[in-house]
């Protein structure tokens, strides 16, 4: 069984099925859950994901646009009770079922932090309740002016540390229309993906903004200002590697090897800008040529299965080694799993079935390389 575990860290597919069994358990109102990580690195959006695969509701309140009146409320009178009360003005809420998340605690000043934490030890927020049906999440990140929490607090709640793991985003991406020069990028440069910024750094690398740069992309791609806007999504730095992959990304000839008048990378890999190994600058272009084969899959994924289809697979994947052929066949495979069974069962696609059971017998975990 794979690892997904390692201490207090966990992958974005673990979280979700940690937060799935515990909805689905009698321990949501019994336990809060705090989400350490980088910024951008998805920890709310799994919150929000999990609610909804699970039918349950999701309330989020940002404490970063806060203030001391949001938190506390202000005292109100109230008929038949001795006292005022004080209720909020975040919303609390004590019906229905669901996840309720408190994003960015660490950045809310100390005193309002204490009184926000005060929901994972009697689950109420001054004289507003929350209610039994709703799983307590915090969010936060230890990037820029933070405040610390206290142990005796801290020990209440159930603290992972979430990691901006390329497999769970390829996973998201896939579905999600992330542009396949940018994950092939991220294939080859891993260490990319998510990037602790220096103080003074306001633009820089996450899988958030990683998938905003692939929306910008479909705008600006070829224009002037095309650097300028990369540059404002992942930092001067990721941008320029970015680009620099993506001319690379225009030297495959996939129409080329589609239809077999091409049936090889090596000759290209003098011409890969910026590498000087050729080693090197074919596993560029063997990541290159993953990504055509999957925007043409999914350019395809939603139309019959033409024929010949099988045997412009064959040609693809017999341009590559096993590991990147075990790769390919399994994003497929993710995107759509009716459409290349039925790639199978085509006529012509002989050659990809025998090529398909080589596969089959190589190992699940396939060790690709990469830049860092």
């Amino acid at each position: 069984m794979e690892k997904l575990l390692h201490g207090t860290t966990i992958t974005l597919r673990a979280l979700r099925l940690v937060l799935l069994r515990l909805l689905q358990s009698g321990l949501r109102d019994r336990v809060a859950l705090m989400l350490w990580g980088p910024p951008g690195t998805g920890k709310t959006s799994i919150l929000r994901q999990v609610a909804g695969e699970a039918n349950e509701g999701f309330v989020l309140e940002n404490l970063v646009t806060t203030d001391y009146l949001h938190v506390c409320g202000t005292p109100e009178k109230r008929k038949g009770m001795k006292r005022r009360v004080r209720i909020p003005m975040i919303d609390v809420p004590a019906e229905g079922r669901g996840v309720y998340v408190l994003d960015d605690l660490t950045h809310q000043a100390q005193h309002l932090q204490n009184v926000v934490l005060n929901l994972a030890l009697e689950r109420r927020l001054n004289d507003a309740h929350l209610g039994s049906g709703w799983l307590l999440c915090f969010t936060g990140n230890d990037v820029g002016g933070v405040h610390t929490m206290h142990p005796p607090v801290a020990n209440r709640i159930l603290h992972f540390y979430v990691l901006a793991d390329l497999e769970s985003y390829k996973a998201w991406a896939l579905g999600a229309g992330v542009r396949q020069d940018v994950l092939s990028f991220l294939e080859l440069y891993p260490s990319m993906l998510s990037v602790v910024p220096e103080q003074q750094e306001k633009a820089f690398p996450t899988p958030r903004s990683w998938a905003q740069l692939s929306a910008l992309l479909d705008v600006f791609e070829g224009k002037d200002e095309a650097r300028c806007v990369c540059e404002a999504a992942v930092g001067a730095v990721a941008a320029g590697q970015f680009l620099l992959h993506q001319r690379t990304h225009g030297l495959i000839p996939f129409a080329g090897i589609l239809d077999g008048t091409v049936d090889g990378l090596e000759p290209l890999a003098t011409r890969v800008e910026g590498v000087k190994d050729p080693a090197l600058a074919l596993t560029v272009l063997r990541y290159s040529l993953c990504a055509h084969a999957r925007a043409w899959w999914a350019e395809h994924k939603g139309r019959r299965v033409r024929e010949g289809e099988g045997v412009e697979m064959e040609r693809v994947l017999g341009c590559l080694p096993a590991a990147y052929q075990t790769m390919l066949v399994r994003d497929m495979q993710q995107m759509a799993p009716t459409r290349l069974m039925k790639v199978l069962e085509g006529d012509g696609s002989a050659g990809l079935r025998e090529l398909m059971g080589r596969l089959g017998a190589v190992q699940a975990d396939v060790d690709l390389p990469d830049v860092d």
